[in-house]
C-alpha cells in the first residue's frame, strides 16, 4: 500500500483528480519503475534475438534507450513498408523510378542504425517518429538535394 499526495485549491478539481487517481495510479513509484526495468530487459532480449547489438551506457541510459530503439525502428520499418507500397502502384514511370531509389537509400539508412549500440545516440534522436528519423538521417548525408 502507498499513499499519493497532492494539493488542490478547488473541491472538484481534487475529487476529480482523486476518482482519476483511484482508477490509474495502482503502482507505487518504486514498482513502476521495477516494471519500466523488467520491459526494457524484455525489449533488450527481443532485440538481441533478431541480431540487434546490446546497447552500451549507463543503465538508466539504456533502460530508456530500449524502449526509444524499439519504438523508433518500428516505426521507421513500417513507414518503409507503406511507403514501398504506394510507389509500387505509381504510374509514372519517372517518379517511381526516384521514389524507389530514394526508398532504397532510407534502407540502407535503416540497415545502419539498427546496428547503433550507443544509448545516447537513441536518446538524442527520441523526438519524432521513425519515418523522420529516417528523412532526418537522409538530408544530413544528401544535402545536395535539399537546396534550391
Amino acid at each position: 500500500m502507498f499513499e499519493r499526495k497532492t494539493r488542490w485549491w478547488n473541491d472538484q478539481k481534487a475529487r476529480e483528480w482523486e476518482e482519476w487517481a483511484a482508477k490509474n495510479i495502482t503502482l507505487c513509484p518504486e514498482c513502476r519503475y521495477d516494471d519500466y526495468v523488467a520491459g526494457a530487459a524484455k525489449l533488450a532480449r527481443e532485440a538481441s534475438a533478431i541480431g540487434l547489438p546490446a546497447l552500451q551506457g549507463s543503465a538508466k541510459q539504456i533502460t530508456w534507450a530500449e524502449y526509444i530503439r524499439a519504438e523508433l525502428l518500428a516505426d521507421a520499418e513500417q513507414y518503409l513498408k507503406d511507403s514501398w507500397d504506394t510507389t509500387r502502384e505509381l504510374d509514372d514511370a519517372a517518379i517511381k523510378a526516384r521514389n524507389e531509389e530514394v526508398l532504397h537509400a532510407l534502407g540502407q539508412i535503416l540497415v545502419q542504425i539498427r546496428h547503433e549500440p550507443r544509448a545516447a545516440w537513441w536518446i538524442n534522436h527520441r523526438k519524432g517518429d521513425g519515418a523522420q528519423l529516417l528523412r532526418s538521417i537522409y538530408r544530413e548525408r544528401h544535402p545536395e538535394e535539399m537546396e534550391l
